[in-house]
């Protein structure tokens, strides 16, 4: 056990990071998940103030405390992509963790019996008390100086959307408090709406390495840290995908502003006003087009329906030029126009050669990296566990 800025903090083996949460049970009760996991990987275990001996810290008074505490862990070890394992009430501080990180410090998250939104009155109805005394918590009051009396959060189910990191919700079969629908219901919050908006249960996992059996498995079934170090994980090809798109995206709203805010149109005594304000008309669509594709572009928590949409938005400017060559009397530029297109290595430069050697490509690389990140993040759902 160490200590590091006062956080007491368990440090096992080394690989990619895993920080693990403890709930009520204190660090003790992640003993067997740790373990396992430190064959190759990092895990940072660190105890909440008023566990395991640790003394209780007065500006440290609720769960979002708490989280802020195992943030600045991770900033002070200069962590990255790192998997968060956590249990019960330290799903709940899990949680608000991931909505104070900054981007790219929290790559994924596993999430045990996690609590924290406050239960629908069905699900209240559904709960039954433990039949045996060992899963009695034995430190609920601890758990509740940090909580409040509810021990849930009135907010927190309208508030998981915004967590951007893949989550697997890990639900126990024979739960003897909240019931599996608490779960399902969880993990939806936590999954993309348009994609994911039913959270699955699942069967038992397979068994894992060779004879390994799940029950008993410390490794967790369904934890993947494979990515971590990985130059192009998902969330690296998501940010480059990002920033193609929104390159492609910006050039109609730059570009046509730039030449069209000159003699030749804006400028030109020879055109009308009616004219002019279809100009007007065709700038505005630039900027606009490109500002809704900029905008689904870097929401939170990509869908298929988003990324096309940014990708038609991005391109539906320079897609409308092929067509309006079609008005009669139309052409790229006018024959005494100051200003003609001019060739690069015997290549016509103009509006349809950049749309397609530089446009079209732009958002279609940006869009197919996005698409591959997000097939391969792990979407939130619900594994049944079985003791």
């Amino acid at each position: 056990m160490t200590q590091q800025d006062h956080v007491a903090v368990r440090t096992l083996e080394s690989g990619p990071a895993v920080l693990a949460v403890h709930g009520g049970g204190g660090p003790q009760s992640m003993r067997q998940i740790v373990e396992g996991l430190s064959v190759d990987h990092e895990v940072l275990l660190p105890t909440h103030p008023g566990w395991a001996g640790q003394p209780r810290d007065p500006a440290i008074r609720s769960v979002p405390d708490l989280a802020q505490r195992c943030l600045r862990l991770l900033l002070d070890s200069d962590l990255s992509d790192v998997t968060v394992v956590a249990s019960s009430f330290g799903g709940w501080v899990a949680a608000e963790l991931a909505l104070l990180a900054p981007r790219g410090v929290i790559g994924r998250m596993v999430l045990l019996n996690p609590v924290g939104p406050a239960p629908t009155q069905l699900e209240m109805a559904q709960q039954r008390p433990s039949r045996t005394p060992e899963v009695v918590d034995p430190s609920l009051d601890l758990v509740r100086s940090y909580t409040g009396p509810a021990m849930c959060s009135p907010d927190l189910s309208e508030r998981l959307s915004a967590i951007e990191p893949p989550t697997l919700v890990v639900w126990g079969a024979d739960d003897p408090v909240l019931p599996l629908a608490y779960g399902q219901r969880m993990a939806a919050d936590l999954g993309d709406a348009d994609v994911r908006r039913r959270a699955r249960r699942r069967a038992p996992a397979a068994r894992g390495r060779a004879g390994a059996d799940p029950g008993r498995d410390p490794r967790l079934p369904g934890l993947d840290t494979s990515g971590a170090g990985d130059p192009l994980r998902p969330a690296t090809r998501r940010l480059l995908g990002q920033a193609l798109v929104t390159a492609g995206a910006l050039v109609p709203a730059v570009g046509s502003f730039v030449a069209d805010w000159s003699p030749t149109h804006v400028y030109n005594p020879d055109w009308s006003a009616h004219a002019k304000f279809h100009l007007g008309q065709t700038l505005a669509l630039a900027a606009g087009s490109s500002a809704v594709s900029s905008w689904l572009t870097w929401r939170p928590r990509p869908s298929d329906a988003r990324l096309r949409g940014a990708l038609l938005a991005g391109g539906l400017f320079w897609l409308t030029q092929l067509p309006a060559l079609l008005v009669p009397g139309a052409a790229l530029v006018d024959p005494d126009t100051p200003t003609q297109p001019f060739d690069l290595w015997g290549l016509p430069v103009n509006q349809v050669t950049v749309t397609g050697v530089v446009i079209v490509p732009l958002l279609v690389v940006g869009y197919c990296l996005q698409r591959g990140a997000m097939a391969d993040r792990t979407p939130a759902g619900i594994r049944e566990r079985t003791a």
